[in-house]
């Protein structure tokens, strides 16, 4: 049986994903070897030596041999790509900062090494796009709440971030640009999540969570896309009957963290209130260490906590201690007991009670569900 082969740069922590996604449909229904090889090969490849290609690069020649394009967004005609959702990642990232009450937002494009990638560019539009399409359509957006920085000098930057209007969301093209842009954010003294407030994508670890302040961000469906291709090249090649197929792909999840950690409110006092809750919920707080660190009365407190959230103080801190839980099952091998205890509660049916009632499923269902309900 001839080899598929794959061409794709298996450095980056998404292709690699793509690539298991591949197998595991390969292996799962006995369907022989998969060979990677190297991208620029589909320019001129060795077409008699595989039975099909998935490929994220354009081809250059024409055969019979069948080619499923992997997030290609405008493949040739006659070809199928299989791609991820942009309307869907501009619906979750529009919710997850409206929910936090924001009115101002902005898009981050790519950092200026990638700019010159005509597909990464095509690409970033979409989700620039999904994002700015979704705000408007929830009434969140007028057009001038709207901003778009495409990357470029220290400067450049600069200059569009003095001119944002704060507090505002921004999502970035995918996690090193928000980590470069919060990076800048850091040198220029301004606050995140507090005044910026970033949302990424591709949820790298290795990016996200040794960034400072951690990353949120969408996991994209990077396997399942793998999935999906090799099983549409398998129907292509007549290797199994037809059947369903998924083209658009949404993301998996929003894993929140530090950097959208923060709730849109102009208030000072809310706003210190929030960092400290932000920044000590693993501890043994209480309201008075709240009001203590503000400084500001514990009942006047109280009333502006549920003016300017609709939530009480303690609400405030369960919430933050949930959020962190959550983050913790998807990312270490820590048992419940112990991610309750470094999350601040003194007890685990109290943290049990909390996260089935925010969360709406138990941690062992969350975490055994990489984070799906």
């Amino acid at each position: 049986m001839k080899p598929i082969a794959i061409c794709l740069n298996p450095e980056f922590p998404y292709n690699a994903d793509v690539i298991k996604g591949i197998i595991r449909f390969q292996t799962e229904h006995g369907l022989g070897p998969a060979r990677l090889i190297p991208v620029d090969t589909i320019r001129t490849p060795p077409i008699t030596e595989f039975s099909g290609f998935l490929s994220s690069q354009i081809a250059a020649w024409h055969s019979d041999v069948p080619v499923v394009y992997l997030d290609q967004l405008l493949p040739p005609t006659g070809s199928s790509s299989i791609t991820i959702d942009h309307e869907a990642v501009g619906n979750i990232a529009a919710s997850h900062f409206i929910e936090r009450h924001y009115v101002n937002f902005g898009y981050f494009s790519i950092p200026l090494w990638s700019r010159w990638n005509k597909a990464s560019i095509r690409r970033s539009e979409y989700r620039q796009n999904g994002f700015r399409d979704a705000l408007l359509k929830r009434g969140a957006l007028n057009r001038s709440a709207f901003s778009i920085c495409l990357a470029g000098e220290f400067e450049e930057i600069e200059t569009w971030l003095a001119g944002l209007p704060k507090p505002a969301g921004i999502l970035a093209f995918n996690d090193a640009a928000a980590r470069y842009l919060i990076q800048v954010c850091g040198t220029l003294g301004i606050s995140v999540p507090d005044e910026i407030a970033v949302l990424g994508m591709d949820n790298d670890l290795t990016i996200c969570r040794f960034t400072t302040p951690s990353i949120s961000s969408l996991q994209l469906p990077a396997f399942e896309i793998g999935y999906e291709a090799a099983k549409l090249l398998a129907m292509r090649t007549g290797k199994i009957a037809p059947t369903d197929i998924r083209f658009n792909i949404p993301p998996v999840r929003l894993i929140e963290r530090e950097s959208t950690g923060g709730a849109r409110n102009e208030d000072p006092r809310l706003q210190k209130a929030i960092a400290f809750i932000r920044k000590n919920s693993a501890q043994s707080i209480h309201v008075d260490d709240v009001a203590k660190a503000v400084p500001y009365d514990p009942k006047s407190l109280q009333r502006l906590f549920r003016k300017g959230l609709n939530s009480s103080i303690q609400e405030r801190i369960i919430s933050e201690r949930i959020r962190r839980a959550a983050g913790l099952l998807l990312e270490t091998p820590d048992s419940a007991v112990s991610i309750a205890e470094q999350c601040g509660f003194g007890s685990y049916a109290l943290f049990k009670q909390q996260f089935k009632k925010r969360i709406g499923a138990t941690a062992g269902h969350y975490r055994k569900n990489g984070g799906m309900k």
